[in-house]
């Protein structure tokens, strides 16, 4: 993950602590460990330096009977940082703590001194170095009511303290300067802390917000069907990592209040630290998947003539029928036929440690073409097919490899007389023609373009790994 405003935002994204909890187990867990949330520290701490560079301490003035002088101008020059660091902060969300920060600054002075019965007036440059600062900031992290995550930092979530100030005066009556530079150390102190807070609030309460804003809780992935990410229940949190629990389920557009009929298994409690990120998938999201494409009509095709290679012994004609369903033959010699195929219940997902398998049944309607082109209905055909394969990660989509599609068949409907007997050719015929049509090509090609794994606009995985059932079965993990 070299997108470091992807660490920046998962890392408060993933140490959520939300004030209110949804029913049911997770379909997706993630995870962000200590080595995350390190590529987040080094994000966070640039935006806020970057900030500081920006940010002008305000003007700085006294008055008194014997002594006036405004400090004007007040820009930063450098900054520079010793150690930071990411925590989590339970119950609340995330600590940013940096130590041994060093700022110059430089400006203008003006200035009015009594002496006596003599008044003393001067304009000139100076510089000041701050040394050893110190800041802490709690970043409170919430949900809204749609299940997105939300950040943000109040004033008395930071602390900062400054442990030196030193001024330098660039010529005129520098030895009068140091008669009051104590007093411009004390209030550059006092404005030092107020702008490093403020700083790091901003930075939490409008860049981080903004950014949580884009987190895709429905996630399009078709016209038809779009994946929830919403948050469920309250995040766990260890010294180690942070897991948050993610609805993922697939929903129907338009149609986001309906619900499925499964129920998501709990997740084993895997306690891997060594990449920076987790994703845990269980089959449910799979499942709810299948549940909505097959509710949807999308799971129906019809494969005609001109969808099947060029091939004289495995066309789509009565003719390839004769040897193994010559009733089809006999009373519809020598016409172009089409196939009706359509799942009959939701496909079944089932993950293991060898891979993933889906199981799909549902039936094949064989129509014959007339002379004048209107379709006849001859038979209905019962199909349950296994697709083998393993799952990956292409571009931040989860995509699907299939390896192997074995198919068995039954009889449901004839219209074209008894054919029972003739079943056993028919499979044999059907394991050729899936061959020959390159259903597995086919397939290739759709799972090949998978759906997106969640992740704000603008951001990508990159160096991730993938495992199936590595401890129980039934759900995947993936890292990076």
């Amino acid at each position: 993950m070299k997108n470091l405003l992807f660490n920046l935002a998962f890392a408060c994204f993933i140490s959520a602590c939300f004030s209110s909890e949804r029913q049911g187990y997770p379909g997706i867990r993630f995870r962000v460990t200590s080595k995350g949330l390190q590529y987040a520290d080094d994000v966070g701490i640039k935006v806020l330096f970057k900030r500081l560079r920006e940010e002008n301490l305000k003007d700085i003035s006294h008055s008194s009977k014997n002594l006036e002088y405004a400090l004007s101008n007040i820009k930063n020059n450098r900054a520079t940082i010793s150690s930071s660091s990411f925590t989590t902060a339970p119950r609340e969300g995330l600590t940013l703590r940096a130590n041994g920060i060093s700022l110059d600054f430089s400006g203008n002075l003006r200035f009015k001194k009594k002496i006596g019965w003599f008044q003393i007036k001067d304009s000139v440059r100076f510089s000041f170095e701050a040394r050893g600062i110190n800041f802490r900031l709690t970043v409170r992290i919430g949900v809204d009511s749609d299940g997105r995550p939300t950040v943000s930092a109040r004033a008395r979530d930071c602390s900062s303290s400054v442990d030196s100030v030193h001024v330098k005066f660039s010529g005129g009556y520098s030895w009068l300067y140091n008669l009051f530079s104590s007093q411009i150390d004390r209030k550059v102190k006092d404005e030092l802390n107020k702008l490093m807070c403020k700083k790091a609030r901003e930075a939490i309460n409008n860049d981080g917000a903004k950014f949580m804003a884009t987190f895709p809780v429905l996630q399009n992935v078709s016209s038809i069907a779009q994946i929830d990410y919403s948050v469920v229940k309250r995040p766990k949190f260890t010294s180690r990592f942070m897991d948050l629990p993610l609805k993922g389920e697939f929903k129907a557009v338009g149609n986001l209040d309906s619900r499925s009929p499964f129920v998501p298994a709990p997740l084993p409690p895997l306690d891997e630290v060594d990449r920076m990120i987790y994703i845990w998938l269980t089959d449910y999201l799979f499942n709810t998947a299948s549940f909505v494409y097959h509710e949807q009509g999308a799971l129906r095709t019809i494969i005609r003539p001109s969808n099947v290679p060029n091939n004289k012994s495995l066309s789509l004609n009565t003719r390839t029928f004769k040897t193994f369903l010559y009733q089809l033959y006999n009373k519809y010699p020598n016409r172009p036929v089409f196939v009706k195929a359509y799942t009959t219940k939701p496909p079944v997902f089932a993950s293991s440690r060898n891979g993933t398998n889906v199981t799909v049944n549902g039936n094949a309607e064989i129509h014959v073409i007339a002379k004048n082109g209107a379709p006849i209905y001859a038979l209905t055909i019962g199909l349950r097919a296994v697709l083998s394969g393993a799952l990956g990660v292409n571009h931040g989509n989860l995509t699907f490899h299939a390896k192997s599609f074995d198919i068995q068949v039954h009889l449901v409907k004839s219209a074209i007389g008894d054919i029972r007997y003739n079943i056993v050719m028919l499979q044999m015929f059907l394991d050729q023609f899936i061959k020959s049509a390159h259903f597995v090509d086919q397939l290739n090609e759709y799972g090949g373009r998978g759906f997106p794994l969640p992740l704000p606009p603008h951001l990508s995985w990159e160096d991730t790994s993938l495992t199936t059932g590595e401890v129980t079965p039934s759900f995947l993990l993936i890292f990076g």
